[in-house]
C-alpha cells in the first residue's frame, strides 16, 4: 500500500497536480530508478523467503512425491 501511495504522489506531483510545487522529475527518471532498485530488494527479500521455505533433506534422502520438490 505504502508504494502505490509514494508512487503515485510522485507521479501527480511531478504532472502538475499542487500548483505550489515545481516539477522535480519531469520525465520520472528519478522515479524510475527508485522503482528498479525497490523490485530489486523485493525480489532478492521473495527469494531469500521461498529458500527459507523450501522443505530440507538430508543427501541422499527423497521426500513423498520421489524427489526434492
Amino acid at each position: 500500500m505504502f508504494h502505490l501511495v509514494f508512487f503515485g504522489a510522485w507521479t501527480a506531483l511531478n504532472r502538475g497536480a499542487a500548483i505550489f510545487i515545481e516539477p522535480f522529475d519531469p520525465s520520472l527518471f528519478i522515479l524510475a530508478m527508485f522503482a528498479s532498485v525497490d523490485a530489486i530488494f523485493l525480489s532478492t527479500f521473495i527469494l531469500i523467503n521461498q529458500n527459507a521455505w523450501r522443505p530440507r533433506t538430508r543427501p541422499g534422502q527423497t521426500l513423498i512425491c520421489g524427489s526434492v520438490c
